[in-house]
């Protein structure tokens, strides 16, 4: 099948984190962008959107078609990417007149679009590709002067120890596939795998606009005694790039710089980062 890639363009509306703009002000720069490309792409790009004949599926296909792990895993084998050129993909940005670059270090099926250490399931190891895109696509951001970043989902259907218990979607298969269906697992672990892996792109890529994270909430909601552990690797992730933006998605009331409602417009100007809008 075809191999496809999503790219979002992104108008992006900043709620103010702090009282205004300054010099001392990490905000600014993104008060000011406005315009991004947000892409993604990862192993689901390899399915094109289909699964046995079912058409209309996007990067959740291995939930929305129902894919185990043991039939998702071996896209792997299949994504080849040999086209990719991060000069063009930077180029086009820069003259759409956009600003910075959003893409997915990786989504929630697991899967890593650079190498990783904490995990093979990575396109380095994993792929018949061996290259790190990511390190390429940073250095043609820069030349193009544009910010790069990346995407980060919490969720993690593919790691042992996040237990399908912090998803909303129940594991249909004994392997399960969207959910993990280790009794035993430990959320704690997931934490410290997910730190060790944003420490990575925190100190490999240079310097990084923002972390866009997503589905964190629940892995909080439903056991409260994790959150201090996700508090201290946003501190750690602070402390490696101070100007570094994260947005409102990790959870648990761990606070991020700017809001990112999902389906739904505020119905008022806020001062403050939104948080509770839609039950991430």
């Amino acid at each position: 099948m075809k191999t496809i890639f999503s790219i979002l363009f992104l108008c992006t509306a900043v709620v103010n984190a702090f009282a205004g703009p300054g010099p001392e002000d990490k905000m600014a720069w993104f008060r000011e962008a406005k315009f991004g490309m947000f892409i993604h792409w990862g192993l689901y790009s390899v399915a094109a959107g289909e699964w046995k004949g079912e058409t209309g599926h996007g990067e959740w296909i291995q939930y929305t078609a129902n894919i185990s792990c043991s039939e998702y895993d071996p896209l792997a084998k299949r994504f080849n990417p040999t086209g990719f050129n991060a000069d063009e993909w930077a180029r086009l940005a820069k003259q759409a007149g956009m600003n910075y670059m959003v893409i997915t270090a990786k989504h929630h099926d697991g899967f890593c679009m650079y190498d990783s250490q904490w995990t093979d399931f990575d396109i380095v190891d994993a792929t018949p590709y061996k290259k790190d895109p990511m390190k390429d696509l940073a250095e043609s951001c820069r030349k193009e002067g544009l910010k790069f970043c990346f995407y980060y989902s919490v969720k993690d259907w593919h790691h042992p120890e996040y237990h399908r218990r912090f998803t909303r979607y129940k594991a249909q298969h004994p392997e399960g596939f969207h959910g993990n269906p280790n009794p035993d697992a430990d959320a704690k672990k997931y934490i410290a795998y997910m730190g060790n892996q944003l420490e990575e792109l925190l100190t490999n890529y240079g310097e990084i606009g923002v972390i866009w994270f997503d589905y964190g909430g629940r892995l909080y909601n439903r056991d409260s005694s994790n959150i201090p552990h996700g508090q201290r690797v946003v501190d750690r992730m602070r402390e490696i790039q101070p100007n570094l933006l994260i947005n409102g998605r990790m959870g648990g009331g761990i606070q991020g710089d700017y809001g990112t409602p999902e389906q739904t417009i505020p119905g008022s100007k806020s001062t403050s980062p939104l948080r509770g809008l839609y039950d991430f």
